[in-house]
């Protein structure tokens, strides 16, 4: 079926191919333009950079940003605002810095991402123009960013001889306290001078502007470092190892210090000497100081890099005790080379000279059998870990009488002549160990005369009376035990003076 000419297959495919070559269109165009903004970017990069490559020629100024472009009438702004724009996103462009490169004496712009909108803020290099510092009071000149404990004058010149001094209208000096302008009247060498002054810590940056009769303004930067400030020693935190605690070994102390925000700290004396002028330090710079001491007391000193010292050294001080090195030793009592049969109790006795104590005072050793010596090994200890090892041979001479031997007296005369009686001898046991002690004694008893006697009649009397035979010893005189050595034979009797016989008795 058509309408108009066309069926409808032909009428659909007919719009979607003027769809695609439109979408093609379009899609063309926004690329062309987005090449072309890029383009333009490109050039727009070119020529600041180009124009930057000028100031720096003229000035000496080795950065700048687009802005002091403009201001300075070295760029033309994109609207009356003073708007420098990107083409491809349409943003400002006047904080961007511009760095100045040198390449064989050859000078070429170089802009940056980097975005500083103050340009006091960046450090500025002036290759036609030196800012120096010297110390006011022996006119040495400092190094760049070198800490100084004096006052100091800044002074500002040019590298390049072909400037005309003559020609500077007006020096402007710049920092963080200020702006000051001097005016030159053809007499630069005169007035191209600034003292600064302190009373503790400046740390600081200095700008200064040359500005010439033919309006080129000339850059140039310092930084001014002085630092008249003591150090400072924080006494409360000090820092003592076991400070309440016995131990053997130096105790670890650490002191803080700081030089807030002067030239830093440069080292510390932790000694006997108050006097902090004349010591020697530790070179050090960081805030925290440990170091190993005995017992005493010591004085704290901190010096900064410009030689500042701390305080009155009066106030720094730091005690150190309880450190024992000294091991303990031990005395002994109880000894003895004199025998006893008692028990022998030697005591240790622990000693110590370094203050901190021993672990354990005394201990007891007691000898209960035959001893004559001992030797001993024996460990003592103090509270500070100090040891003490030796060995020692004791007197003890202990004898328990364990060991003996026997000696006997001579037998006694028996009790009785006949019918059984008894005789005894004593004895003694002396020790064999050593000390020869009487370790006990006694006696002992045996039987003897154990032979009958003689019955009445038969065994001698008076020959009235049929021999009574009671009495062996019939005279005072005898000398020896009638009935025991001697047996007369009987009927050996004789008749006495009254008329008694004697038959059976005693012949002396």
């Amino acid at each position: 079926m058509k309408k108009n000419g066309f069926t409808l297959v032909e009428l659909l495919a007919t719009i979607i191919i003027l769809a695609i070559i439109s979408t093609i269109a379009f899609v063309s165009y926004g690329s062309i333009q987005t090449k072309m903004k890029e383009t333009a970017l490109k050039n727009k990069t070119s020529y600041i950079e180009n124009v930057a490559t000028n100031y720096a020629n003229e000035t000496g100024n080795m950065v700048t940003n687009v802005q002091i472009l403009v201001d300075e009438g070295y760029i033309q702004p994109d609207d009356n605002n003073g708007v420098v724009k990107n083409p491809v996103t349409d943003e400002e462009m006047n904080c961007l810095v511009v760095n100045i490169k040198e390449d064989q004496n050859n000078l070429y712009g170089e802009l940056t991402d980097k975005k500083e909108c103050d340009i006091t803020n960046l450090e500025i290099v002036n290759r036609n123009l030196n800012l120096d510092v010297y110390e006011k009071e022996t006119n040495i000149k400092l190094d760049a960013n070198e800490w100084t404990n004096k006052d100091v004058y800044l002074q500002v010149s040019f590298k390049d001889s072909s400037i005309n001094k003559n020609n500077v209208k007006k020096i402007t000096w710049i920092s963080n306290s200020g702006r000051e302008e001097v005016t030159i009247n053809n007499n630069f060498d005169s007035n191209n001078r600034k003292e600064v002054t302190a009373s503790l810590i400046i740390n600081t940056t200095y700008k200064v502007e040359v500005l010439m009769a033919d309006e080129v303004k000339y850059q140039a930067q310092t930084n001014v470092k002085i630092d008249k400030q003591r150090p400072v020693i924080y006494e409360a935190e000090n820092y003592i190892e076991n400070e309440n605690n016995y131990t053997n070994s130096d105790k670890l102390v650490r002191v803080t210090a700081t030089d807030f925000n002067g030239s830093g700290i440069a080292g510390y004396y932790i000694g006997t000497s108050n006097n902090c002028q004349t010591v020697s330090y530790e070179p050090s710079s960081n805030t925290n100081y440990e170091k190993r001491l005995d017992n005493g007391t010591y004085y704290v000193c901190v010096k900064d890099k410009v030689g500042n010292l701390s305080e009155d050294t009066s106030t720094k001080t730091i005690t150190i005790n309880r450190v024992d090195k000294v091991a303990p030793t031990v005395t002994f009592s109880g000894e003895s080379t004199d025998w006893t049969k008692e028990d022998r109790i030697i005591t240790l006795t622990c000693n110590d000279s370094g203050g901190s104590g021993c672990v354990e005072n005394t201990r007891q050793i007691r000898y209960s059998t035959n001893t004559r010596t001992s030797t001993v090994e024996f460990e003592i200890k103090d509270l500070a870990g100090n040891v003490n090892k030796f060995t020692k041979t004791l007197n003890i001479y202990v004898d328990k009488c364990t060991a003996t031997r026997t000696e006997y007296g001579s037998w006694g005369s028996c009790s009785e002549d006949c019918g059984g009686g008894s005789k005894s001898r004593s004895w003694t046991n002396y020790s064999t160990f050593g000390s020869n002690f009487n370790c006990d004694s006694g006696t002992d008893s045996e039987s003897c005369n154990t032979h009958s006697c003689p019955s009445s009649g038969g065994d001698g009397g008076s020959s009235s009376g049929g021999g009574s035979g009671g009495s062996c010893c019939c005279s005072t005189s005898c000398t020896s035990n009638c009935c025991g050595s001697v047996f007369p034979v009987w009927g050996g009797g004789s008749l006495s003076a009254s008329g008694t016989i004697v038959g059976y008795g005693c012949v002396c």
